[in-house]
């Protein structure tokens, strides 16, 4: 049986202090330069880089070191670029390009920025506002998550791993509140494929 995204455990290890990403800040992976480190989720970790050409800001998830690079788990990390990349909807976070470089695969993606410091997450935003989102807000962004979600069903697409900490916010001058929800986390593997695979 295949299995499908999100099936692989989070990163071994657990312990923060032996850690060392796999790109590090100012140096250059390929054609981009690595601003900062997002976060790590099951498969791997998220920069954000900036193109050397335009100067455009993407986030760019890297297969983890930590993964054994197999054929099985290239071909599902390739495939969880794929399955992002069906999803075109400006509640979902588009995913444009898959690539290797020097033996690394990765996936380039839209960099989802916070609403504003320290607040990128739906859960960064009701922790902010002591656990409470006003019910205008909430119901304002609630349908635009349903939305969103809407898209990936059309697609056969499912996710399982639906929370606030996985829900990005970023500034919209199309809706009152100025806030629009992404719907994807740092780890992506909650992200199926087509159901059933």
């Amino acid at each position: 049986m295949d299995r499908s995204i999100g099936d692989m455990p989070t990163l071994p290890g657990g312990s923060k202090r032996s850690w060392k990403g796999i790109l590090q800040p100012g140096s250059f992976f390929g054609r981009y330069k690595v601003h900062r480190f997002l976060g790590r989720g099951g498969m791997g970790e998220v920069y954000e880089v900036e193109h050397e050409l335009d100067g455009a800001h993407y986030a760019m998830k890297v297969l983890s070191s930590e993964i054994p690079q197999t054929p099985e788990n290239i071909r599902r990390f390739e495939r969880e670029a794929k399955v992002m990349a069906r999803l075109q909807h400006p509640n979902v976070v588009s995913v444009d390009y898959f690539d290797e470089t020097n033996g690394k695969y990765w996936f380039r993606m839209e960099l989802a920025r916070g609403i504003e410091e320290g607040v990128v997450t739906l859960g960064d935003l009701a922790a902010r506002n002591g656990g409470r989102i006003g019910q205008g807000l909430l119901v304002c962004l609630f349908e635009q998550i349903l939305d969103g979600l809407s898209c990936a069903h059309e697609k056969g697409v499912i996710h399982r791993d639906l929370k606030p900490g996985n829900i990005l916010l970023a500034h919209s001058d199309e809706m009152a509140g100025g806030i629009a929800p992404k719907y994807l986390t740092l780890d992506w593997s909650g992200w199926l494929g087509r159901i059933g695979c």
